[in-house]
């Protein structure tokens, strides 16, 4: 499966003739992200994924898992725990759980976003992630920039300017006045949180 395996083992129903309740383990070795980006999106975010999900629990249309989820890209981890789904064959589809993430490196992500340069570290958190419909329904969000040895923190006018349209809807003062002969700053902190 995109260069890795994915194991399936403990497979049990409870009542085979109404398939209501069972249970069945997943496992997941070295998937490839980055042909799996590309041939879902078209975008390549290159990486790895690894996921042992336990054994997992269905009923009463519920499907629950004891593991986790292990994602390394743009030069960190990402971590998936708590993990459900409803109704994962329907429209009306939950599905929800618990990330974090540590070492994200910004210079790749924004080498693949075009919201501006920056440069440095993040690390955060997505908890009590629950999408609904395939929207997402509710989720708190924290991110925050590390200070790392040998890793400039620093953010071009383009990225500034990005991020202020975004959060205010209209455009920084950056680009007038003298302050429009400067391409990037230093940053010390730079952080965010976002509730729905």
């Amino acid at each position: 499966f995109f260069g890795g395996t994915i194991h399936l083992f403990g497979i049990a129903v409870d009542d085979v003739l109404s398939a209501d309740a069972g249970q069945f383990g997943v496992r997941i070795d070295g998937v490839d992200l980055g042909r799996l980006s590309r041939s879902m999106t078209g975008v390549e975010y290159p990486g790895t994924m690894d996921a042992d999900f336990g054994l997992m629990r269905y009923a009463h249309g519920r499907v629950t898992s004891q593991g986790k989820v292990m994602v390394r890209l743009f030069g960190g981890e990402v971590e998936a725990v708590n993990l459900f789904a409803e109704r994962p064959a329907s429209l009306a589809q939950r599905i929800g759980g618990d990330i974090a993430f540590r070492n994200i490196n910004l210079e790749e992500i924004t080498k693949r976003i075009a919201i501006g340069k920056m440069t440095g570290i993040v690390q955060g958190s997505l908890r009590d992630f629950v999408i609904e419909y395939a929207q997402p329904a509710r989720f708190v969000l924290e991110v925050e920039s590390v200070e790392t040895p040998g890793v400039p923190q620093r953010i071009s006018t383009d990225a500034i300017e990005s991020i202020s349209i975004l959060g205010t809807g209209a455009d920084s003062a950056l680009n007038r006045g003298i302050t429009r002969f400067f391409r990037d700053y230093p940053y010390r902190k730079i952080g965010f949180r976002c509730v729905l």
